[in-house]
């Protein structure tokens, strides 16, 4: 049910619940006087009302509700996932707790961070939780501090790493390749960044540059597990199998517990034929990660491959219509029905899959076949010119 609530409105729950105080003091404030006094009692205890404290309150009031319209805003979305964020809270977090130290030692009373509102010492009262209270203020302040201090520097710092659009890869391999060109860098940071640079041109489609990389790094550090499965994939993709299978080999016996490389080995052991070492990895897949859809939809697609209609239906059975791995259930049933000479049955699931993804190479080149096998030469064709046209797309890339 809370996973529904959107995140801004626990936000300015947040908000509304630290504006308690400041606004009953308000309306303590404007409030009082309003109903009369009887007159035969002791003069009144005014010593609260305070000015200064009434701006402060309404000070606090005004920005706590700038706050609350600005998380609505598309603003506060790009700023909670910018490097600033970070530096931002921990500094005001710092800055707040600093201040408490400097407000209870002028009113003699601090309120123990971290611990609730109910443990508030005065320093006549209670002295020593009192300058425990302060010291621990003090200390909680300045770590904060000091973290956003780290923030900041952290975000000041070029770092080879990842990134999200083609301009943002291509900046980031500018970075990588100015800090690989530094002469005091030892070889596990060399070996790392080697193998982050590796991972850019690996998803800018630079394969040759990317294998230079991983192999490079891998000189440096044979063990790392991560460049080894990197350079699985890329010789995975460049069609290198006896290369890409020694890589999963050898990132798997380091890393026996990178779920993915037990998915792309299986993958390459079906692409391969070799379909039994496919089962395997699936089912390994499975019994690790039960939720992952991809290891019982493609074990299923392996299971048609080796004739086993029975245990194939009974994987694709499990995978949800609307998961991300529907469309190999499709892949997988389409093929049934081409080999049981249902091409309309198979043409049907295939075109499922391609309203999914219009450029599914695989379901192209299978809907092509039936196309021809039942006479429409002309659909056929059209299959035929798209899957060569994404064909030719790949190779340029």
């Amino acid at each position: 049910m809370f996973d529904q609530v959107p995140p801004q409105i626990w936000i300015v729950l947040a908000l509304a619940i630290i504006s308690l105080g400041p606004a009953a003091y308000v309306w303590r404030y404007f409030a009082h006087g309003l109903t009369p006094r009887d007159i035969t009692l002791p003069p009144e205890d005014l010593s609260w009302k305070s000015l200064r404290h009434l701006l402060l309150c309404l000070t606090a009031l005004v920005g706590l509700a700038g706050i609350g319209a600005f998380v609505f805003t598309p603003w506060a979305a790009q700023f909670a996932r910018s490097p600033l964020f970070a530096q931002a809270l921990f500094g005001a977090m710092g800055s707040y707790a600093l201040c408490t130290v400097v407000w209870s030692w002028r009113k003699g009373e601090i309120e123990l961070l971290l611990r609730g509102f109910v443990s508030r010492f005065s320093r006549t009262e209670h002295p020593k939780r009192y300058w425990a209270s302060m010291i621990w203020n003090g200390i909680l302040g300045a770590g904060l501090l000091a973290a956003a201090f780290g923030a900041g520097r952290e975000n000041a710092t070029p770092h080879c790493d990842d990134g999200n659009s083609r301009d943002e890869l291509i900046e980031i391999l500018a970075t990588c390749s100015a800090l690989l060109a530094e002469s005091d860098l030892d070889l596990d940071q060399r070996a790392n960044l080697l193998a982050d640079r590796g991972a850019i041109n690996h998803r800018l489609g630079n394969d040759t540059l990317a294998l230079r990389d991983y192999s490079d790094a891998l000189a440096l550090d044979p063990s790392n597990s991560y460049a080894l499965y990197n350079r699985a994939l890329v010789y995975q993709r460049t069609k290198d199998f006896s290369r890409s299978l020694a890589d999963f080999d050898a990132s798997l016996a380091l890393r026996p517990d990178n779920d993915a490389a037990y998915l792309d080995r299986g993958l390459l052991y079906l692409d391969h034929g070799r379909l039994e070492e496919a089962v395997r990895d699936f089912t390994t897949l499975h019994e690790r990660s039960p939720d992952n859809a991809y290891a019982l939809a493609n074990r299923g697609i392996t299971y048609v491959w080796l004739g086993e209609r029975e245990k194939a239906e009974k994987d694709f059975a499990t995978i949800n219509k609307d998961g991300e791995a529907w469309p190999i259930v499709l892949h997988g049933r389409a093929l049934l029905a081409f080999h049981d000479k249902e091409y309309s049955r198979s043409i049907d699931y295939l075109t499922q899959a391609l309203n999914v993804d219009p450029d599914d190479y695989f379901a192209l080149r299978l809907r092509a076949d039936a196309y021809w096998k039942s006479g429409r030469k002309d659909l056929a064709r059209n299959d035929d010119d798209r899957s060569i046209a994404i064909d030719a797309e790949r190779d340029t890339r």
